[in-house]
């Protein structure tokens, strides 16, 4: 299997561990993930040698071996990397997390994101959150390996109060964070979690090669929708992560030769769209780029002309007028298909398509990253919902989806 660069110096001692279960197999440098299968064929030799591949002989060094006759949970696995760094001092302590930021997305979900400070160290770099009531006593309730997480399950107009520390693979742990106080909202819908199909975030689940070339990007919705570019030879390479691409946050680069694949929607019968974007360019003469393939036909985003020609979920185009310069500035695009409609938005203003909705079937084989041709641009974050999302007035999802986007990257 091609991993690629390894982003570590492996002239250096380091740490691998790998594992291999019906319901994965995955390969970990110093705690960092660096390929997952899902699932998984275990098969393994009944002639193991140590040091050799088949192919040649391994030179290097080696410290210690450790087998076990199964794929350990996290906390084991934790237990099992305190115990080689404790003998073996290779991890160092992370910064302490700054500027941390909240939002009350509803009466029941807090955003929070912060910076992560410069981290040289070769290690999983976590998050541990901590949050109590106002006037309570703080306790954990979550460990995340990008620098945002959605609290949810809370109580309506109630003060919260968050905490962080930083951990080097859950082991050696930073100071804590400055404290930051938050008020859920009095009414209002949450982010329906429940019909949420992929969630991908450029500072969440990146598998990021020495070249920073990105072969996997995992879902966060929890279904196990990721994303996914093969490393061969005939391929120019995966999509690329910048990890101070925009002001100091994390982007996924399209250089305009390469996408993502990702799982069937043929499924679907209808769907909402949620992408926070930015093109290199207002136009994309003569050819046309596209961030997606979801539809009937690949999309041109944008199109030759500067705007958009979408066919999110539809047989037929939707050719979509955009205010000057919003293609090279980052900004929400959302698109919304059912069998009785078809609307789009930029920040929150709608676009008036072309054609009534001509529904037709979602991809069998969609793409995120090119469209009628490969894009050329960055994308921050991407939800994809199994179903369109309310508007009205007494709950409108649609709109809190929006704000939380335009909160959490200060858009529009």
């Amino acid at each position: 299997m091609n991993f690629g660069l390894p982003l570590e110096d492996v002239t250096q001692y380091h740490l691998v561990d790998v594992s291999s279960d019906a319901s994965a197999w995955c390969f970990r440098h110093n705690g960092i993930i660096r390929r997952v299968l899902s699932p998984n064929s275990p098969s393994f030799t009944s002639d193991s040698d140590l040091g050799w591949s088949g192919g040649g002989y391994f030179d290097g060094e080696i410290a210690e071996l450790l087998i076990y006759t199964r794929a350990l949970s996290t906390a084991e696995r934790e237990s099992v990397v305190r115990y080689f760094n404790d003998k073996y001092q290779f991890l160092e302590t992370p910064p302490v997390p700054q500027s941390i930021q909240s939002f009350p997305v509803s009466t029941n979900q807090v955003s929070l994101w912060w910076g992560s400070g410069t981290w040289s160290g070769q290690s999983q770099l976590k998050t541990r959150v901590e949050r109590k009531v106002s006037g309570g006593a703080f306790s954990e309730v979550a460990v995340v390996t990008g620098t945002s997480f959605i609290d949810q399950g809370l109580s309506a107009n109630t003060t919260y109060v968050y905490r962080l520390r930083a951990s080097a693979d859950g082991v050696v742990d930073s100071a804590y964070s400055a404290e930051c106080p938050v008020t859920t909202a009095v009414a209002g819908p949450g982010i329906p979690f429940g019909s949420l199909r992929i969630w991908l975030k450029a500072d969440t689940g990146v598998v990021r090669l020495g070249d920073n070339r990105v072969p996997q990007w995992f879902d966060q919705s929890g279904n196990g929708n990721h994303a996914w570019h093969d490393l061969i030879a005939t391929s120019p390479g995966a999509p690329l992560v910048d990890p101070t691409g925009w002001s100091g946050r994390p982007v996924i680069d399209f250089p305009g030769d390469r996408a993502f694949n990702l799982p069937s929607l043929s499924d679907l019968g209808q769907a909402e769209a949620f992408i926070v974007v930015k093109a290199d360019s207002a136009t994309s003469a003569p050819h046309g780029w596209g961030i997606w393939t979801m539809g009937g036909t690949p999309s041109g985003y944008p199109w030759i002309d500067g705007g958009i020609l979408d066919y999110f979920g539809s047989s037929c185009a939707h050719a979509l007028t955009v205010p000057v310069d919003v293609m090279v500035a980052y900004h929400l695009y959302s698109v919304s298909s059912s069998t009785s409609q078809w609307k789009a938005w930029i920040n929150e203003m709608e676009l008036i398509p072309t054609q009534n909705p001509c529904p037709g079937p979602f991809s069998a084989a969609p793409k995120l990253g090119s469209g009628n041709n490969p894009f050329r641009g960055d994308i921050v974050e991407f939800m994809l919902f199994s179903s369109t999302l309310s508007a009205t007035e007494e709950n409108n999802e649609h709109q809190t989806v929006s704000r939380y986007f335009r909160a959490r990257y200060g858009l529009w």
